[in-house]
C-alpha cells in the first residue's frame, strides 16, 4: 500500500463515510480570508457541506474555488470548492 492509499484509508476510518464532521473551511474574497466551522459529510474522499446557496462562503468559493480545510486538531489541507446546486 502506498502513502496515498494509506492516507485515504485513515481518512475513511477517521471521518467515516456518511458521518457528520465539524471542519473549518477557509475561502478568499479578494485579499481578505474568511474561515468558519461547518458541518461536513465525508464520502469517498470528498467533504460535502450543505449550506444556503446565497451564503458568502458559496459566493466566495464560486469566485475563487481554491479553499482550505482543517479538521479541528487533526489535519489540514486544501482543495477546490464547488457548488453542486
Amino acid at each position: 500500500m502506498n502513502n496515498y492509499e494509506n492516507a485515504m484509508d485513515i481518512m475513511a476510518e477517521r471521518f467515516g463515510n456518511g458521518k457528520d464532521n465539524l471542519i473549518a473551511v477557509a475561502t478568499k474574497d479578494g485579499e481578505r480570508m474568511y474561515n468558519r466551522i461547518v458541518d461536513a459529510c465525508y464520502e469517498n474522499g470528498v467533504f460535502y457541506v450543505s449550506t444556503y446557496a446565497l451564503s458568502n462562503k458559496v459566493k466566495q468559493a464560486e469566485a475563487n474555488p481554491e479553499v482550505a480545510i482543517c479538521a479541528i486538531d487533526w489535519f489540514s489541507g486544501h482543495g477546490t470548492g464547488k457548488n453542486l446546486g
